[in-house]
């Protein structure tokens, strides 16, 4: 029974960046949730069929005294108390009860799961992102599923379930440095090290073929910190995948746009948007999820900020996604949220061990600060797809600690 809830966690993951948002027009994304609410039951069914009920009590007390669940309940609280004054109040309590899942996920992960479970995690991460990159590269060269409006002059830009090039970007980055790290794993078995290392070379051609430029930054600012962390041995790596990068016209392309001003127009100018909103709501901002909703009313007080042809926009920042719909007291909720997780990798870099889950940590230690930066760039870390996977890698990072499962 404990292994069946640990197999549908592992069926939720799988699916979560597998299933795109619309299907001929309908939302299959709610399939999703029902498999994470399976889990959940079986979990408390366990509990009441082993006649440990003191263990839940014993887990959630664990759970919430931890700082940065202390710190994620926080945060939740005032998402949920902005739906008070929201414009639209049912999608503040969408995204309310979104980002309430990931808490239950890292409930789960850190909670319910031994280490043998959480590397079950991990090979799914892996089969996953093995599953999405393929059908990335099919994408590439068939354009298949690639919508005409994001397509470039000669190869359209892909974004395979993911719905954005942005989005497999970010997912691609976020899972390349683990994959990275677990290729030094003294693996046994050799199959799987070398389906690690495949899906690896194509989890980065992903990266470079969907032509994100906030994934590109991600990649370079995380090379740059391998450097740092394994000295000047790992150049060895590094030079060799800047040279393939450079190498590709779309890619060397994109990389000499990230200092476009005529590219960068569009950003700056819903950045300042998300500034106004900031300025006319500093306490509370508009109302969780409500940037897009205010938006269209901003930019008719602003025209200056209106981008031709768009009536709803993204803040496509994280931290100005925050600071323009929760105000000053989300954004300081959020900082701390962020300084726990750097504070808990600073900890685990000194403490890490040798185990297949401690080297896949090791990656996520790393892209940590890269994933943070393409932020500024994307809402990264409001995209389920995306988010869903960071925040189980923060329950693993956190749930280092404690080597022992509390099931």
């Amino acid at each position: 029974m404990k292994d069946l809830a640990n197999i549908l966690f592992c069926i939720y993951i799988f699916l979560i960046p597998l299933i795109p948002s619309e299907i001929n027009g309908k939302n299959y994304s709610n399939l999703t949730q029902i498999v994470l609410f399976l889990t959940v039951i079986l979990y408390i069914f366990q509990i009441i069929k082993t006649k440990k009920v003191y263990k839940i009590k014993q887990n959630i007390m664990e759970f919430i005294t931890n700082k940065i669940y202390i710190s994620l309940i926080i945060f939740l609280g005032i998402m949920v108390l902005s739906a008070i004054y929201a414009s639209d109040k049912s999608l503040a309590i969408k995204e309310s009860i979104r980002f309430f899942t990931y808490i239950v996920t890292m409930y789960l992960v850190s909670q319910c799961f031994d280490e043998r479970e959480k590397e079950r995690v991990i090979f799914t991460f892996i089969i996953t992102t093995f599953v999405i990159s393929v059908l990335g590269i099919i994408q590439y060269f068939t354009g298949i599923g690639a919508d005409m409006h994001i397509y470039s002059s000669a190869r359209p830009r892909i974004q395979a379930t993911l719905d954005n090039p942005n989005t497999l970007g970010a997912f691609q980055v976020l899972m390349l440095f683990p994959l990275l790290s677990l290729m030094r794993v003294k693996q046994k078995n050799i199959t799987l090290k070398i389906f690690i290392i495949i899906t690896t070379v194509l989890c980065f051609s992903n990266i470079v073929i969907s032509m994100s430029r906030s994934a590109l930054i991600g990649l370079g600012v995380g090379l740059i910190l391998l450097i740092f962390i394994f000295g000047k041995k790992i150049l060895i790596l590094i030079v060799p995948v800047g040279a393939v990068v450079l190498a590709m016209p779309s890619a060397l392309s994109r990389i000499k746009q990230i200092t476009d001003k005529t590219q960068n127009d569009s950003r700056i100018k819903i950045w300042n948007v998300a500034a106004k909103m900031m300025k006319d709501h500093p306490i509370g901002g508009v109302g969780n999820g409500n940037f897009i909703t205010n938006y269209p009313k901003y930019v008719k007080m602003y025209p200056q900020f209106k981008e031709e042809g768009v009536d709803v926009f993204p803040s496509h920042n994280s931290y100005l996604k925050v600071g323009s719909e929760l105000g000053v007291i989300g954004e300081l909720s959020f900082i701390v949220i962020l300084l726990l997780i750097l504070r808990e990798a600073f900890y685990f870099i000194k403490n890490k061990g040798e185990s297949l889950n401690s080297y896949f940590i090791e990656g996520f230690v790393v892209v940590i600060i890269p994933f943070l930066v393409m932020n500024c760039f994307d809402n990264i870390l409001f995209v389920p797809k995306v988010a869903t996977y960071f925040w189980i890698m923060v329950a693993m990072l956190f749930s280092f600690r404690k080597k022992k499962s509390t099931f």
